[in-house]
């Protein structure tokens, strides 16, 4: 091979064997990272936590459907009992 006056740079990259923290398996990890999970374990995790924010997100979405339905169940209802007491008031006979 002929390498005068071309700069081969080197893309070396250190590598070690690290074993994974949920499954126990190994794996190499670079140097310069703190990857504790394996490639399958990570994207299970990950899976995880998409599944729990979703479910923590619909229900946030219901409490504030019960909430909201609530708020507007007791306004008509306190508008239903407002309205039938001024109908008993104005409705109201006194005796003489």
């Amino acid at each position: 091979m002929n390498c005068v006056g071309n700069k081969s740079e080197s893309k070396e990259v250190g590598l070690e064997l690290k074993y994974c923290e949920r499954c126990g398996g190994l794996f190499l990890r670079t140097l310069a990272k703190d990857v504790v999970h394996c490639g399958s374990c990570r994207a299970r995790l990950a899976a995880l936590r998409s599944a729990v924010e979703l479910s923590g997100i619909v229900q946030e979405r219901a409490l504030r459907r019960a909430k909201n339905r609530a708020i507007s169940g007791c306004a008509i209802g306190r508008e239903s009992a407002i309205e039938s007491l001024r109908k008993v008031a104005v409705n109201e006979e006194r005796p003489c």
